[in-house]
């Protein structure tokens, strides 16, 4: 399947699944983006994930400052 050149909206990759699930093969989505050649799909793929382990470091921190302070 071919994907269009235009742009990808943002929302669109949560109908691609997880950023950083892995197939049988031990592939991700960014390997499957790059073998294509499709270097937009694989910007968006690793800017999503970029974006979800900032969030994911900023819950871990709260939490931690939420624990310290019990």
């Amino acid at each position: 399947m071919a994907m269009a050149t235009s742009s990808i909206p943002f929302s669109k990759l949560s109908l691609l699944g997880s950023w950083n699930a892995l197939s049988a093969s031990n592939h991700s989505a960014g390997n499957f983006a790059m073998d294509a050649g499709n270097q937009e799909a694989f910007d968006i793929i690793l800017n999503s994930g970029i974006q979800a382990e900032l969030i994911f470091g900023t819950i871990a921190r709260s939490a931690n400052e939420n624990n310290n302070q019990l």
